[in-house]
């Protein structure tokens, strides 16, 4: 079984751009998805930053 999160930002402009070296951007990317053994993609939304998560259940499961 797989765990899904989604993140939507709402009531903002649509940003320019994803910062891809940031300390944010290096959490949501990378870090989060690599201590959970998943994948997470950051995207521009029409309304600000959209972040979903996918990893194992048990994964989450485990660290409870």
């Amino acid at each position: 079984q797989r765990f899904r999160f989604s993140w939507k930002e709402t009531g903002g402009k649509k940003p320019k751009s994803i910062p891809r070296s940031g300390f944010g951007s290096q959490v949501l990317q990378r870090y989060v998805p690599a201590a959970l053994n998943g994948e997470a993609a950051l995207r521009a939304g029409r309304l600000g930053i959209n972040w979903t998560l996918r990893a194992p259940l048990s994964e989450l499961l485990e660290r409870g």
